[in-house]
């Protein structure tokens, strides 16, 4: 009895937990995130009774929650996946309907653009169309800035979307985390309230919604967040933790998602899915691409329709100018795209070249032009060459095997450059060329070298044709009349200069000047005409392998005295003495310094008429030191002058050459005057007249007239000697040798003075004067005191400072002067030209540089010696003074045959007197009112008067002094009446100026100073008088003195003038040879191409013959526009045959290009440097055809037609501007349709995870009622047992 009401109580008790499980269920049928509760029942333990168990009824064990985890995460995941769809679906069709609105999309404006285009092309003269043109630009403009305006919205509308969904996901996480705590209160997931549960898994779903997620659960149900790729990345939440998530905008134009942005910042470049993942598809698929996509269509827009613009004239003839431009203070071009041209006539209409047809063509054949070229970024093609022109910097080129030729550089157009060829071997050389194949620079090409060269592959055009028509020419015959040279080349320099306070002068030119390098070759050999010097070809070069000294001028007196001689040759000091039973003449004297000398390796001789000595060593060792000097000189004996024939001199005297007179076959004749009365010549402008009279052969003549000449000209540079049957006269200055004659005594003694041959020096003709120096030159801080010093093997001792170390050397035998620079520098030079050798020694040496032998170098210099005067200038009846001597005289041939005396009168009753010529002349300069103004002088039985100022003119001596013979009034003989007279006046008192004067081939008068150098100044007075006023001259010019410098001032403003050095080379031989740059470096010098003035084309360079050798650049300049440089040309092309023509520039009649052609082809195009010239068919032969540079802006409409075809052009992937905007929206469109299929496809799938998932978790009111019922029936069933029980219960208790 009492297990039947136990089993009906729990049984009531569990079916009504049911019944309110159940009930519970269906109240929550609508409850968001709810799942299905279900009761678990279970039988309790039964009981053992007798041999057999009885059921003791039901338990309820829990209520279950119905929860299926993959459902859930399936449930999760196409949430994220739908939800991603949505930003996407929105925000694609709204950019589609802005990038395809005609109001606002860019199609319409392109129509717009491009049909102003093209009605400004049908009459590019009318301004009102030009202005419309401008107006539709500045719309296309404007429809570019509204598309990106509205982009822009978007672009911030999609950023704060983000930026929501990030804090949502923050709540979320937040919330989660909250969740987590109150979970973790339970140790198991059995004991956690389902309603906890069921929150945490709806606000997991919520996060799916915003962001895919990765979910991990813990035993007891708490769960952990990532929005990573892995749970180890992106954590969100983590137990009882949530980390917030941030958007980054601190790039301009880019959103990235990170973690926690306060804190231990974590990109979350991964995370997808989503809303959050939906708006970055869309920024990264659609948003992006489009503004990109906008930006890059302005870009190209704007490049396309300024380059057609600066490639056309405008209405004002002037180039073209952009059309827009970006504002440089907005990062996005599309929004940045400005219209900067306001001016209608500034719109480029015509084009920059224009083509015309010839006048004489024969043909209908008609030519349009385009230019399509680029400007060279750099100036040189080849990087490894630097711009240093030093030799240090050069690169090696190399040219071996099969191949005669390297490549070097290309040099661009406009550049000015200069290159140098260094440890050049023999016949290597620098070729530069254009593209055509003129040849510029070089030697001219051998045909194995044009077969090589001339391909496209060197940077030559196709059809270019080889031509050394301007090979090394100059001024009209060169290139385009450039100035171009190869060899080694020296120009003229400018220095600043500056007053006495210090304010900046006029610039100072200085005279050209070149260096070598040591020269050191003793056995160097350079063939006749291999080198030219200013366009002078020089003689042979064979350099003399014996060292030689020339000692001339010497005399040894009247009485015989000792000489002592003493050398420096090959380090070792040599000295000997000449007894004076030896020394009696200049013959005994060469002999016994044979005699002494031999011993040592030296040779001596007497040569020049027995005048000179020259001593020979053929072991050719360096020599310094030299001196022959007598112990007295009493009696008249001199030391005379040393030369020592060093390299550097040897090559100093072939540059200069020798002036040289050849008399042939003079004849003395017979009878009692047989020989010569007198012998004319001129040297450097200076007449000499000598008088050999004594002389009765040829040798004694030649002897007498080189005695003469040295007299005269007060050196021992003259030398003459007989060669054969002729005499020779040289000159060692080199000065320019005219008027040579010698004459008879007696005409009736059959005498003949011979036919006389004059070659005159290199410098006389070149003006290029070479002179040797060797030096070494240290810095006075760099020597060390405390180290020895030895100079061509001669100890220098006893020094302790500087000045010591001066003094000692000068007092040794070393042969070498030292002297300590104002610029601090202490110098060591050789005054002879030689070599200085600095020797070994064991520490070092004082002078702290390398132990080596120092040669000597060759110095060139331009000798600017003389200056025009133009003869329009000159007026004879001023006074002149040169060098501070009046040319002014007055002379009068006084009578030989007289009755009294002479007389002349002048001043205030001022009367002298005499009875002849010489005694008038004491007379005058005795006379104190005379001789304080004048000075006079007699010539034979001429009177000459001169005024000691300056200021005294001609005219005015003549009307000063009063001469009578026999009371008849004598007149004046030098009145000047012609430039010649003048000229002579000059000249006649050049022993007292130094200055000669000569008429030049313009008829204009030329002063020229007679110093060897012509270095010496020509001063032009008078000056100022007593009262500071100016006395006009007879030159017309500033009274100054005329140095260098101011002499170099004035040819410098003549055309003709050379004012350069320039070395260069040479044809010679049979077959022909050219001088290369190897035989110019023997004598020290580098060979350069120079370009200095740039050229219109782009030049080739390579390096021809075989070896190896380096080449250094300097440059200057930035390569010229090539459309620029073409516009000022003027080219005609005209077709020489039926299948060539030849391009030439207009200007300079430079044949630039001759090519062949097919005329086969149907529309021939002539190309030149970017130039497509397009002909309508084949030419004639004659047709000729201008290109130049179009200056009219408005009769001219092709560069407008360009404009229009852009419209037509593919301008990028292949596609016109206006394709490829509507690729940019279609590929929009693409996107948003995608993205709408893919939204419907999700749609489905989400709807069956949603139904899986309800199957498991969701409330079902049937299945609910049904279990109701159930439930109801059994809660009835066992409340009846429990009636039951207890009616039969209270039975009981009422049968007791």
């Amino acid at each position: 009895m009492s297990d039947m009401l136990g089993i009906s109580s729990n049984a009531i008790g569990a079916y009504q937990r049911a019944l309110s499980t159940v009930a519970n269920n269906i109240s929550n049928v609508n409850t968001e995130g709810y799942s299905r509760q279900d009761v678990v029942l279970k039988d309790s333990a039964p009981k053992k009774l007798a041999s057999m168990y009885v059921g003791t009824g039901v338990l309820l064990q829990n209520i279950k929650r119905q929860y299926d985890a993959f459902a859930e995460s399936n449930l999760r995941n196409s949430t994220s996946d739908l939800a991603s769809q949505k930003p996407m679906v929105d925000y694609a069709k709204r950019v589609m309907d802005i990038m395809g609105d005609k109001s606002i999309g860019l199609s319409s404006a392109f129509d717009d653009f491009f049909a102003a285009a093209g009605a400004l092309s049908a009459d590019p003269a009318s301004t009102v169309q030009r202005t419309s043109f401008l107006r539709s630009a500045d719309g296309v403009a404007s429809r570019f800035g509204e598309l990106n305006t509205q982009l822009d919205l978007i672009a911030v509308e999609t950023s704060e979307g983000i930026k929501s969904v990030a804090a949502q996901v923050n709540t979320l996480t937040s919330q989660l985390a909250l969740i987590n705590q109150s979970l973790a209160k339970s140790p198991t997931f059995e004991g956690q309230p389902a309603e906890l549960l069921d929150r945490r898994d709806l606000t997991l779903r919520q996060l799916s919604d915003l962001v895919r997620t990765k979910v991990s659960f813990t035993t007891n149900g708490t769960v952990n967040v990532s929005l990573g790729t892995t749970m180890t990345q992106g954590l969100v939440v983590n137990g009882n933790k949530a980390r917030p998530i941030g958007v980054d905008t601190s790039v301009p134009g880019k959103i990235e998602l990170v973690l926690d942005p306060y804190g231990k910042t974590e990109s979350l470049a991964s995370a997808s899915g989503g809303q959050l993942g939906g708006y970055q598809s869309f920024i990264s698929q659609v948003l992006e691409p489009a503004q990109k996509n906008l930006s890059a269509l302005a870009q190209t827009f704007v490049a396309e329709t300024n380059t057609i613009q600066k490639n056309g004239i405008d209405g004002y003839g002037q180039m073209g100018a952009d059309l827009y431009a970006f504002d440089p203070k907005v990062t996005s071009p599309a929004a940045g795209i400005r219209l900067v041209m306001s001016d209608g006539m500034r719109v480029a209409t015509a084009a920059q070249f224009r083509v015309g047809e010839g006048n004489t063509n024969i043909t209908t054949t008609r030519a349009t032009v385009k230019f399509t070229d680029t400007t060279p970024a750099t100036q040189l093609s080849n990087p490894l060459l630097v711009n240093n022109p030093n030799a240090a910097a050069g690169v090696t080129f190399k040219v071996d095997g099969a191949r005669v030729y390297s490549p070097v550089t290309t040099l661009s157009a406009g550049v000015k450059a200069a290159f140098y060829l260094d440890e050049a071997e023999p016949g290597q050389q620098l070729q530069v060329m254009t593209r055509d194949g003129r040849q510029l620079l070089g030697q001219a090409l051998s045909e194995t070298e044009k077969f090589q060269l001339f391909t496209p592959d060197n940077g030559f055009y196709e059809n270019a044709n080889y031509s050394d028509a301007y090979l090394n020419q100059t001024d009209d015959k060169a290139y385009r009349k450039l100035d171009l040279f190869y060899g080694a080349k020296a120009e003229v320099l400018y220095g600043q200069s500056y007053d006495q306070y210090g304010a900046q002068g006029d610039s100072l030119p200085l005279a050209a000047s070149m260096e070598t390098s040591r020269i050191s070759s003793s056995d160097a050999e350079i063939p006749a005409g291999a080198i030219t010097v200013n366009g002078l070809a020089l003689s042979a070069f064979n350099a003399n392998a014996e060292s030689e000294i020339v000692i001339s001028g010497m005399s040894v007196g009247s009485s015989a005295t000792t000489y002592n001689f003493q050398a420096v040759v090959g380090g070792q000091l040599i000295s000997t003495e000449i007894a004076p039973a030896n020394t009696t003449s200049i013959t005994q004297l060469a002999a016994a310094l044979n005699t002494n000398l031999q011993a040592q390796g030296l040779f001596a001789t007497a040569i020049n008429n027995n005048a000179d000595i020259r001593i020979t060593d053929s072991k050719g060792r360096d020599v310094s030191g030299v001196a022959l000097t007598p112990t007295s000189t009493t009696s008249g004996a001199t030391s005379g002058n040393v030369q020592v024939y060093s390299a550097a001199v040897q090559v100093a005297n072939w540059i200069n050459g020798g002036s040289q007179a050849r008399v042939l076959n003079p004849m003395f004749g017979t009878g009692p005057n047989p020989g010569f009365s007198e012998f004319q010549a001129t040297l450097g402008g200076v007449a000499f007249a000598l008088a050999p009279t004594s002389a009765t052969d040829l040798d004694n003549l030649a002897s007498d007239l080189q005695s003469q000449f040295r007299e005269k000209d007060g050196s021992t540079d003259i030398s003459v000697i007989v060669d054969g049957t002729h005499l020779q006269i040289t000159d060692a200055r080199g000065r320019s040798f005219k008027d040579f004659s010698l004459i008879p005594a007696d005409s009736g003694s059959f005498a003949t003075g011979g036919r006389v041959e004059i070659t005159n020096s290199n410098v006389s003709q070149t003006n290029v004067r070479a002179e040797v120096f060797s030096e070494v030159r240290v810095s006075v801080a760099q020597i060390n005191l405390s180290k020895e010093l030895t100079i061509n093997g001669q100890p220098i001792t006893g020094y302790n400072t500087v000045n010591e170390l001066v003094d000692q050397i000068n007092a040794s035998h070393a042969g070498v002067k030292a002297s300590l620079e104002p610029n601090g520098e202490f110098l060591l030079a050789d005054l002879l030209g030689s070599p200085i050798r600095i020797n070994a020694t064991p520490d070092g040496n004082a002078l702290d540089i390398q132990p080596a032998t120092y040669n000597a170098q060759v110095r060139m210099v331009q000798v600017v010696r003389d200056m025009r005067v133009a003869a329009t200038d000159i007026d004879f009846k001023k006074p002149l003074q040169i060098n501070n001597v009046s040319m002014s005289e007055v002379a009068y041939d006084l009578p030989v045959s007289h009755l009294t005396n002479y007389e002349i009168k002048f001043g205030s009753a001022q009367s002298v007197s005499a009875a002849t010529p010489a005694a008038l002349v004491t007379a005058l300069n005795a006379n104190t009112t005379f001789s304080t103004s004048y000075k006079a002088e007699a010539s034979g039985q001429r009177l000459i008067i001169t005024p000691l100022k300056g200021e005294v003119s001609d005219a005015d001596l003549d009307n000063t002094f009063t001469v009578k013979s026999d009371g008849v009034f004598l007149s004046p003989q030098t009145e000047i009446k012609t430039l010649t007279a003048f000229a002579d006046r000059i000249n006649s008192k050049s022993a007292q100026t130094g200055v000669v004067a000569e008429i030049d081939l313009y008829g204009d008068l030329k002063l020229s100073t007679t110093d060897e150098k012509g270095t010496r100044s020509i001063s032009v007075g008078p000056g100022l008088d007593a009262l500071g006023n100016q006395t006009p001259n007879a030159l017309g010019l500033q009274p100054k003195d005329f140095s260098v410098t101011e002499r170099l001032k004035l040819k410098l403003l003549d055309p003709d003038f050379n004012s350069d050095i320039r070395i260069s080379f040479g044809s010679y031989g049979d077959p022909k040879k050219f001088g290369d740059p190897a035989e110019l470096s023997k004598i020290g010098l580098r060979t350069g191409a120079y370009i200095e003035d740039g050229c219109p084309d782009e030049l080739l360079l390579f390096m021809t013959g075989k070896g190896a050798a380096k080449i250094a650049a300097g440059f200057e300049g930035q390569p010229d526009n090539v459309r620029d440089n073409l516009r000022a040309q003027s080219l005609t092309i005209k077709f020489t045959a039926t299948d060539r023509y030849t391009i030439v520039d207009a200007a300079t009649g430079t044949e630039l290009a001759d090519r062949h052609y097919d005329p086969s082809v149907l529309e021939p195009v002539v190309e030149f440097r970017g130039l497509e010239i397009k002909l309508s068919h084949a030419p004639a032969v004659g047709d000729s055809y201008q290109v130049d540079g179009n200056f009219d802006g408005l009769g001219n409409n092709v560069n407008m037609l360009d404009m229009v075809d852009l419209n037509k052009k593919p301008t990028a992937n292949g596609k016109t501007i206006a394709n490829t905007y509507i690729d940019q929206i279609n590929n929009v469109g693409n996107l948003a349709q995608q993205a709408i299929i893919t939204q419907e496809a999700l749609t489905v799938v989400n709807d069956q995870a949603i139904a899986s998932r309800d199957k498991v978790a969701g409330v079902n009111l049937d299945d609910e009622a049904a279990a109701l019922i159930r439930y109801q029936q059994a809660y009835q069933a066992c409340a009846k047992a429990l009636q039951v029980s207890g009616e039969l219960f209270d039975s009981i208790i009422q049968i007791r």
